[in-house]
C-alpha cells in the first residue's frame, strides 16, 4: 500500500466511511458496465397526509402513453434503485389523505457517470425513449 495515501480510517465518522465505500462501489460498477445503487433522500412529512415515497427506472415510454416502470424501495430515509448511467428515473410520492389533501408529485432525472441523479423535465426525459422518424422506416 502506499503509505501517502493511507487513511485513518479510525478517525472517520461512520458517514464519511459509508461515502467512501458507496462512491468505490460505484466506481467498480461503472467501469464494469454493471447498475449501481442510485439513492435520493426524500423527507416524507406527515405519514398519515402523505404517501410512501417511490422510485422507478423508467424500462420504456411508448408514444402518448406512461412510462413502464421497475420499482426500486423506500428505507424511511431514502429512495434507492439500481441504475445505470444514462438511464431514466422518476420519483415522488403520493397524497390525497386528510383534510387538506394536495396533489402528489413526481420529478425525472437521468443516472451520470458517478451515479449521481441529474434533473430534466419530464419532456426530456421522454426524448430518451423516441425513435427518430428516419430510424423507424
Amino acid at each position: 500500500m502506499n503509505p501517502d495515501f493511507e487513511i485513518e480510517w479510525a478517525a472517520l465518522e461512520e458517514g464519511a466511511v459509508r461515502a467512501i465505500v458507496e462512491a468505490g462501489n460505484a466506481e467498480l460498477a461503472r467501469r464494469a458496465g454493471r447498475p449501481a445503487r442510485v439513492a435520493l433522500c426524500i423527507d416524507r412529512g406527515d405519514p398519515w397526509r402523505e404517501g410512501e415515497p417511490w422510485i422507478g427506472r423508467v424500462v420504456s415510454w411508448p408514444v402518448g402513453g406512461r412510462p413502464k416502470l421497475e420499482f426500486g424501495g423506500y428505507d424511511g430515509e431514502e429512495v434507492e434503485i439500481l441504475a445505470k448511467p444514462g438511464d431514466v428515473v422518476m420519483w415522488g410520492q403520493p397524497s390525497g389523505k386528510g383534510a387538506r389533501p394536495r396533489d402528489p408529485w413526481r420529478r425525472f432525472g437521468i443516472v451520470t457517470d458517478s451515479f449521481k441523479v441529474q434533473r430534466v423535465r419530464e419532456g426530456d426525459a421522454a426524448k430518451r425513449f423516441r425513435v427518430p422518424a428516419e430510424k423507424a422506416s
